[in-house]
């Protein structure tokens, strides 16, 4: 059963970015902390569905979870230079904050052409 949902949640990550909306909507009371809210907790599902997406389109030797992990990692080297060379100190918090709000902003449109490109290829075949 919790399998079932999971799946589910992993290939359609607009669900829980629904449902994390929709709660923190009516907790908060504000429309920008939830949007914030739920775009964060949509994250970990879209880099999931991403990189699946990825390694049955692309279907390259370079796995999808590998080339979203660098992405991940270089965006962190970059924010975390960027911040010391501007402030002299590194805040973790801030940094992760950016890489996360950065990673939905890239993720959403690469799940919309990799969803297309997906409905493309089966159509082809």
């Amino acid at each position: 059963m919790l399998a079932n949902v999971l799946l589910v949640l992993f290939a359609f990550p607009f669900i829980p970015f629904i449902v994390i909306w929709l709660i923190a909507r009516h907790r908060k009371k504000d429309k920008k902390t939830a949007l914030n809210m739920a775009a964060a907790g949509t994250v970990p599902f879209l880099i999931v569905s991403v990189s699946a997406m990825y390694n049955e389109t692309v279907g390259t030797a370079l796995n999808g979870e590998y080339i979203i992990l660098l992405f991940l990692l270089l965006l962190t080297g970059f924010f975390g230079n960027l911040q010391y060379r501007k402030h002299g100190s590194i805040n973790v918090p801030k940094i992760i904050r950016a890489l996360w709000r950065i990673s939905f902003a890239v993720l959403v449109p690469s799940y919309v052409l990799l969803a297309v490109a997906g409905i493309i290829q089966s159509w082809a075949a």
